[in-house]
């Protein structure tokens, strides 16, 4: 989410270094650290776990020796819908498995809705855990600059006295600058990256290439949304708006959306007439140009396609979903929303459902458990494939005109009917 990949590389390959700096245990600042103060062998391993129960099935929670909570901090590149989806499945998955206690949070109380901040300040209402310590004390939000890499904040939640066991990294940028070190005495879990292999994160799908790293990769996700997209609605020429720039078709998965037009014989017509993501987070003005042109450029290339594809794109937001329905409504053309389960319920016409999120959410938590027991994480398995459970709005379906087949209504997790209210009939 950068105006170019070399500005974005040397801010990384900077930040890297101070992140390497911030780990030497005497100071939290400038300081640097060698080989020999770094190990990597987690340091979560200090478990009451006795690894000779390790199984499959023992995910039974634990304290550590000392019988201290484990401490997890989050640490996400910027403010984006999805971060907080994947984390919510996450605290879902560990609910499901029992390390931390059921509870139905409410969003309703805060400006942004539903934020990865937002899901720590509702975990820290009630008593959530005896086996775990989620704070926003141990969040860091980097707003979409490596440079705040160089704070004296960022710096000091992952020095040893902060006392972290474990970091969970959602977004490419974020995760490439606690993926850079060869070495690094916290284990870290990323996630949330278009092209985590790509991007440099990991080193392969089946290898992180450091001890101390693990990550998530569905390698055909965007290829299964697009091929079932393609099953429900029989596209001659689909739609797909994206940044003109590396991580522009990164984001658009446009190698993908490509292969299968190849291989199941539709066109792909693209507009990149977008604006890139501002360089501020907090510039409100900058972000509504952005989701005005992409309105625009939605606009430019509805006469032009049968279907529309709605890849990550900063100008498709909460703010511009109306405009966008708008547009796709009026022109009868069916849309698949590759992120962003409430989209579906706000208008969109398909996407995949909240049962996704727990599946991985649930395979996340075995992750962090797993970590918790003593295995290194680059030891742990990184594929996760699923098969896609359906979202569907049938009041979407019924403005453009789309008869729904019923092997669809059959097997589609989430039905709404109603766009204004989120009513649904699963």
């Amino acid at each position: 989410m950068f105006k170019n990949i070399k500005g974005m590389i040397i801010l990384i390959i900077s930040a890297a270094c101070l992140l390497i700096n911030s780990c030497n245990p005497g100071d939290t600042d400038t300081s640097g650290v060698t080989d020999d103060n770094v190990t990597s062998t987690p340091k979560a391993v200090d478990t009451q776990f006795d690894n000779t129960e390790l199984s499959e099935s023992n995910l039974s929670p634990f304290l550590k020796k000392n019988n201290a909570k484990f401490r997890i901090a989050v640490i996400q590149s910027g403010e984006y819908f999805s971060y907080a989806d994947v984390f919510e499945g996450m605290i879902q998955g560990l609910m499901t498995i029992g390390w931390i206690k059921d509870h139905t949070f409410d969003y309703t109380g805060y400006a942004d809705g539903k934020t990865v901040l937002n899901i720590l300040l509702e975990l820290k209402k009630y008593s959530y855990s005896d086996y775990l310590e989620l704070s926003p004390k141990y969040y860091y939000d980097l707003k979409w600059s490596s440079a705040n890499a160089r704070s004296r904040e960022f710096k000091a939640l992952l020095a040893p006295a902060a006392g972290i066991d474990l970091i969970i990294s959602l977004g490419t940028q974020a995760s490439q600058i606690l993926a850079a070190p060869k070495q690094f005495p916290i284990p870290v879990l990323v996630d949330s990256m278009s092209d985590p292999v790509g991007s440099g994160v990991l080193k392969s799908m089946k290898d992180s290439g450091k001890d101390y790293l693990t990550g998530i990769v569905d390698p055909e996700q965007d290829l299964r949304q697009v091929k079932l997209f393609y099953s429900v609605i029989g596209f001659k020429n689909l739609g797909l708006i994206y940044e003109n720039s590396d991580i522009g078709r990164q984001y658009a998965a446009y190698d993908d959306v490509m292969s299968v037009s190849k291989e199941l014989g539709f066109k792909v017509v693209g507009n990149t007439h977008v604006l890139p993501d501002p360089e501020n987070e907090d510039d409100d003005a900058a972000w509504a140009r952005c989701e005005a042109q992409y309105v625009k450029a939605l606009k430019e290339l509805a006469p032009k396609v049968d279907a529309v594809y709605l890849a990550v794109q900063a100008g498709l937001s909460e703010y511009s979903l109306p405009d966008i329905v708008a547009v796709l409504n009026q022109h009868k053309i069916p849309s698949f929303i590759m992120e962003g389960k409430d989209f579906v319920k706000n208008g969109i016409l398909l996407g995949e459902s909240d049962s996704n999120l727990l599946t991985k959410g649930i395979y996340s938590a075995k992750k962090i458990v797993r970590i918790f027991q003593g295995i290194k994480p680059r030891h742990l398995n990184q594929v996760f494939e699923h098969v896609p459970h359906i979202a569907i709005n049938l009041d979407t379906a019924d403005a453009i005109d789309f008869d729904v087949p019923i092997d669809i209504l059959a097997t589609a997790d989430e039905i709404y009917k109603t766009m204004s209210k989120g009513e649904t009939n699963e």
